[in-house]
């Protein structure tokens, strides 16, 4: 039997995504895939489905700016593919984008255009499904299941990774910080709150800068740190990822919700929450629908507020052994797959003939 043909429309693997690393592994066996950049044009001989990731440079320009004609081509284009009977589904990770000075009136026409026609839209949680059902006028909303790193291989740490590890396990508390280093995390606030309501703990973090006034305004919090801070401003290799999470006291996982982030309270895929959950890390982070779904049953302290994200790091100061450890969740790959081709299944049932 053919498999059906699935369009993710994304610069892998030019941009090497450890997501879409796993995704390619996790779904080749089972859909025809094919990774793009660009859209399919309408006039292809052998529709199949769009599958739409991270919509931003689709429509923003070279500063990172949503560009009013590039939203207008992008949702026309997208218009004329499901006339010639191509299928669209949108893998909703965050609802607007997230690398982005304040929310615009073309990303939310974008997103709300894509929301009542897509012919599915597929989410990473039931929390952000239930709020993404509510706003949809057509069709179906799909949940797979969280994704991790957890089915990335394990790989020999650097020198500098193990440097970060041996900082980590030295400390009676030592917490990590891991992931892009973006305005969207607050990580500045998070690392000032951290030196004012701790005195012995030890802070990574470590990851690739996104903002450069982040990545300056971290490395003067850990040039004042009294050595607490370790700030490692490179990409980790996701084979590493696991080595440095086992030495760590708990993962911090901070996320904005004020202002241009409010729409994290309703829809949010919070990789780093779910690579901790995947490799049995305690968490700390915001108590939002989603996180609170991605570590039920996990060693997790969730904080409402600033003065509680202070509160739960005091504590965490006081208490060497803060959490236990919790059991590695496994490979949620598989589930992910079978969601996916569950999705094709239906999409060619639903008008009477097979995907290509």
């Amino acid at each position: 039997m053919k498999r059906p043909a699935w369009t993710v429309i994304t610069d892998y693997p030019r941009w090497p995504s450890p997501y879409f690393q796993q995704f390619d592994a996790a779904l080749s066996p089972y859909l025809d895939l094919r990774f793009s950049p660009e859209l399919p044009t309408p006039d292809s001989p052998e529709p199949g489905v769009v599958n739409l990731h991270r919509l931003a440079r689709l429509y923003h320009g070279p500063d990172r700016r949503p560009d009013s004609e590039r939203a207008h081509r992008l949702l026309a284009s997208l218009d004329a593919l499901q006339a010639d009977g191509w299928r669209l589904v949108w893998t909703v990770h965050n609802l607007y984008p997230i690398y982005t000075d304040g929310m615009s009136d073309i990303d939310r026409q974008v997103a709300e255009h894509l929301l009542s026609r897509a012919d599915t839209v597929i989410t990473h949680t039931a929390a952000d499904a239930a709020y993404l059902a509510a706003r949809r006028a057509r069709g179906a909303v799909v949940t797979a299941g969280t994704a991790g790193l957890d089915a990335i291989p394990d790989q020999f740490p650097s020198p500098q990774i193990r440097l970060l590890a041996d900082f980590l396990a030295s400390a009676l508390t030592g917490l990590l910080a891991l992931g892009n280093l973006a305005d969207y995390k607050g990580l500045p606030q998070v690392a000032g709150t951290f030196l004012d309501q701790t005195r012995s703990a030890h802070l990574v973090i470590a990851g690739r800068p996104s903002d450069p006034a982040t990545a300056r305004e971290l490395g003067e919090l850990a040039a004042r740190s009294d050595g607490r801070i370790l700030l490692h401003a490179e990409p980790v290799p996701p084979g590493t990822a696991r080595y440095l999470c086992s030495r760590a006291a708990a993962l911090v996982a901070p996320y904005r919700t004020d202002g241009a982030f409010s729409f994290f309270r309703r829809v949010l895929h919070p990789s780093s929450v779910a690579m901790a959950v995947g490799f049995g890390t305690p968490v700390l982070a915001p108590d939002l629908p989603s996180i609170r779904e991605l570590t039920e049953g996990h060693p997790r302290t969730l904080y409402e507020d600033a003065g509680e994200l202070a509160d739960s790091l005091a504590q965490l100061d006081r208490s060497p052994s803060p959490q236990p450890a919790a059991t590695a969740r496994g490979d949620r790959w598989p589930g992910i797959a079978a969601a996916y081709t569950t999705v094709a299944s239906g999409l060619a049932s639903r008008t009477g003939r097979s995907l290509p």
